[in-house]
């Protein structure tokens, strides 16, 4: 990734991408997900849920550090609004996820996410940027 972009939702891009490109050269990761979702075991689902909380604390320095604020718009508070998007982008990664779990023959149709994210990125551009920055 290069953390050299400013523009937050072409860093979000670059994550999504590199994410599906990993799917697409390991597609058994989809598996090993799929499997460690549905276990019974009230510990496995603990250590689970805290390796997920885990890995978003980690990650949310490394996107969200360093990025161009003058684009937000006049009066709003720039750190709740970097939450606001990466709480917005975990769920949309789990919406993805949950999708492809659902399948019986696990596949990531890397053009239709990417369709999904532009739209969905330009959502959030509405919200959060001035007019003149969409």
């Amino acid at each position: 990734m290069d953390f050299n972009e400013r523009y937050i939702f072409a860093r979000l891009q670059q994550s999504y991408f590199l994410q599906l490109k990993l799917t697409e050269e390991y597609p058994w990761i989809l598996n090993v997900n799929k499997l460690s979702r549905h276990t019974n075991s009230e510990e496995v689902k603990k250590k689970l849920q805290d390796k997920r909380k885990q890995e978003h604390a980690d990650c949310y320095p490394k996107l969200f550090d360093d990025i161009d604020e003058s684009l937000f718009r006049k009066g709003l508070e720039i750190n709740t609004c970097k939450q606001f998007i990466f709480w917005s982008n975990v769920g949309f990664t789990d919406k993805i996820l949950e999708e492809i779990r659902n399948n019986a023959f696990p596949h990531v149709d890397g053009e239709t996410v990417i369709h999904k994210l532009d739209h969905y990125f330009a959502e959030l551009r509405k919200i959060f940027y001035a007019s003149d920055n969409l």
